[in-house]
């Protein structure tokens, strides 16, 4: 039983990751949301409970290039994306989830001892 439910959970994981990442890319494309980067986070951390640090490298190096992107683009940082630094947080004044992403990077593991991660 333990075993169908790990199965369960990790296909579910790899689905909802591959959900995340077009999500992002058609944010992106739209150029109408901000917030497109917490897409990539988030595949990160499913990357991280997979335990596919590859994947979770490569998403971090990702994340950082659309953070600054975001923050370039002068039609997504109408909110305080140039005066407010913290990463990621930044991008949007919508603050109510700011605890909660905090709360997953301090649990986010880099044993790649990726720059980036």
């Amino acid at each position: 039983m333990i075993y169908i439910f790990f199965y369960v959970s990790v296909y579910f994981q790899y689905w909802l990751r591959k959900v995340f990442l077009v999500t992002k890319d058609l944010l992106e494309e739209t150029n109408e949301e901000e917030d497109y980067p917490f897409f990539t986070f988030g595949s990160m951390i499913l990357a991280q409970l997979d335990n596919d640090w590859n994947g979770s490298d490569n998403y971090a190096s990702q994340l950082i290039e659309e953070e600054n992107n975001v923050r370039k683009n002068e039609l997504l940082n109408y909110f305080n994306a140039n005066t407010d630094s913290r990463f990621l947080l930044g991008l949007t004044c919508y603050d109510q989830l700011h605890k909660d992403w905090i709360d997953f990077a301090r649990k986010l593991s880099n044993p790649n001892k990726n720059e980036n991660t």
